[in-house]
């Protein structure tokens, strides 16, 4: 079983959105191999502001900051919420945008 984090540099947040719903998968690089640490399944319909949706990822993200996990690298998509929540999370990491 592996069980240290000092191998993970790159962390990458994505989110899919269908039917006002949004599933966040959260990936760890370890030696060049992905692996799918967390979910987070959220319902947006459009009325919840962009400072809540920040809110309940930055919460969501913070829970691996609180484990230990320190990132380099951060590849997310083109969206602030996702942005902001990393970058209060992990300052010193380098936010990368997907294509």
């Amino acid at each position: 079983m592996y069980n240290s984090t000092s191998n993970i540099k790159t962390f990458l947040i994505d989110n899919t959105n269908n039917l006002g719903f949004e599933l966040y998968v959260i990936h760890a690089e370890v030696d060049g191999i992905g692996f799918p640490l967390a979910y987070l399944f959220l319902e947006n319909n459009g009325k919840c502001g962009d400072g809540i949706k920040t809110e309940i990822i930055t919460k969501f993200v913070s829970q691996f900051k609180e484990k230990g996990l320190d990132f380099e690298f951060i590849l997310t998509d083109k969206d602030w919420s996702q942005i902001k929540a990393c970058h209060s999370t992990w300052p010193k990491a380098k936010i990368q945008l997907c294509r």
